[in-house]
């Protein structure tokens, strides 16, 4: 299989990691309206609410790339720039191996870039510049996902798999031409 170029890898995973924001998005609002209907999440000191909004966040991102690689060789944004997810040895990619791939990168990677986001937001919050609080929000979500499409992308291009990838012998690779 040939090796994906760094562009085409690093643009792959922008596209991924923000499709995968926006599908965390979409299973933080059902939280959301789940937790409004049960008051103990919001007034207990302990922030049960931010821990569950928080988890679901991560398990719906690794859910995106986990189902979409293991059932189509590859997520949307892999799919667009002809990428696929291989395994070394050949053999057929399960769900519970990919989930396991992308967990381990995530674990590494989201404490890593988790305060990021949070000092953006949070600057956007408290800002006393009107226009300076929609730039922090932004700020907020392309920082993190700039950096972690870089991850991905270095990881694979200098190293030829990610962390998770590597765990369980992942790689990407350019489609074969027709």
């Amino acid at each position: 299989m040939k090796k994906a170029s760094f562009w085409r890898l690093a643009a792959a995973y922008v596209v991924d990691v923000v499709l995968s924001r926006l599908t965390s998005l979409g299973g933080v609002i059902i939280v959301c309206i789940w937790i409004d209907h049960h008051p103990y999440f919001v007034n207990t000191d302990g922030g049960w609410g931010i821990l569950l909004v928080a988890a679901t966040m991560f398990t719906f991102e690794v859910l995106y790339f986990a189902v979409l690689d293991s059932l189509f060789g590859g997520a949307l944004g892999k799919r667009l720039f002809r990428l696929q997810v291989v395994e070394k040895a050949d053999n057929k990619k399960s769900f519970c191996k990919m989930f396991g791939s992308y967990f381990a990168d995530f674990l590494l990677l989201k404490p890593c870039l988790a305060p990021v986001g949070i000092y953006f937001a949070y600057q956007g919050v408290f800002s006393h510049y009107p226009r300076g609080n929609n730039l922090m929000f932004v700020l907020g979500f392309i920082i993190p996902v700039c950096l972690e499409s870089l991850y991905f992308a270095v990881c694979e291009t200098c190293f030829g798999c990610s962390l998770g990838k590597a765990i369980f012998k992942f790689r990407v690779c350019a489609k074969k031409e027709l």
